[in-house]
């Protein structure tokens, strides 16, 4: 580095700013921190969580899970990097999650577009889904259908059912499918985005929009948005993995008459099942029900001894 010469003393003008540069030019290297960070990342997996929110306005329990998330992103030992991404009040849905993934293609980092409605309880066990890779992963939630009036005029008792359905090309419709009693996974035709993953590849070679909401000419909703985006995905011949296991609850407000309704009406199917049955199988026929957490019933108490201890007595 050489400087200009000052007449007056014969010495050099050192130029401060220009030599903190060299300096900073021979000393400087990688940042440790930043090649720690950087090798930490590299093992991780983007996840972008999207709530495409209406309402201004997510469950606490949700809330909560969140929170959880940002602890495990910063967790080195955590093989998932989530972002959360949160619109206020975008309408109508389609638009609100067509949003969300295109600002989840923005990063390519980001590998897997996880939509959690504002209404989600997410379970325990939430992060099971991130274990498959299949283009699209769905939790099981519940779909509350009020009581209503059929096509004659009659009573219809409240219902419940699951939001995994098959196409049925016949009725251009949707029937929601039962799941097995062990709680193992299956393949769908379409699911409810409610707690739904899916994978970049899939949104990247999809012909955009992603999501529409296909009307009549009246203005009747002939699908939903999540059923049309799955109906195409499965004409593109994809399929979802649904994951009965991942139970997430689902807010909703409810005329307690109804709940009520809704119990008796199935206790009125079980009771008919029943009546189905010889007398003398009906005993076999009744399912044991327990749920985890429930004081044990009075025949199961016996199951366990009372103390773990293995080697009792010699005192006194």
């Amino acid at each position: 580095m050489s400087d200009e010469i000052d007449p007056a003393t014969g010495k050099p003008i050192i130029d401060e700013t220009r030599r903190l540069e060299v300096l900073r030019q021979v000393v400087s290297g990688p940042d440790p921190d930043e090649i720690q960070m950087a090798d930490i990342l590299a093992k991780k997996t983007g996840v972008m969580v999207a709530i495409p929110n209406m309402e201004s306005k997510i469950t606490t329990p949700l809330a909560l899970w969140l929170i959880q998330l940002s602890y495990r992103t910063v967790d080195a030992e955590c093989p998932w990097f989530f972002k959360i991404y949160v619109p206020n009040d975008l309408t109508p849905i389609e638009w609100a999650r067509n949003q969300c993934v295109r600002e989840f293609l923005r990063d390519p980092y980001y590998k897997r577009l996880w939509f959690v409605d504002s209404d989600m309880l997410p379970p325990g066990n939430a992060l099971d889904l991130l274990d498959h890779d299949d283009p699209i992963v769905s939790g099981m939630s519940y779909i509350w259908s009020s009581e209503n009036v059929d096509a004659e005029g009659f009573y219809r008792p409240p219902y419940m059912k699951i939001n995994a359905f098959n196409y049925r090309p016949e009725h251009q419709d949707f029937m929601s499918l039962v799941p097995e009693r062990d709680g193992r996974a299956f393949y769908c035709d379409a699911a409810g985005c409610a707690f739904m993953v899916i994978r970049r590849e899939l949104l990247e070679d999809m012909p955009e929009p992603w999501f529409r909401y296909p009307r009549d000419p009246y203005g009747r909703g002939l699908r939903g948005e999540d059923m049309d985006f799955c109906l195409r995905v499965k004409e593109l011949g994809g399929r979802v993995l649904y994951i009965p296991k991942v139970q997430v609850g689902h807010i909703k407000p409810t005329d307690l008459k109804q709940v009520v309704n809704y119990g008796i009406a199935t206790m009125r199917e079980t009771a008919e099942g029943l009546r189905k049955i010889a007398p003398d199988k009906v005993h076999a026929a009744l399912p044991k029900i327990r749920f985890p957490g429930e004081k044990p019933a009075k025949e199961d108490e016996a199951v366990r001894p009372l103390t773990l201890a293995v080697v009792e007595g010699g005192k006194g």
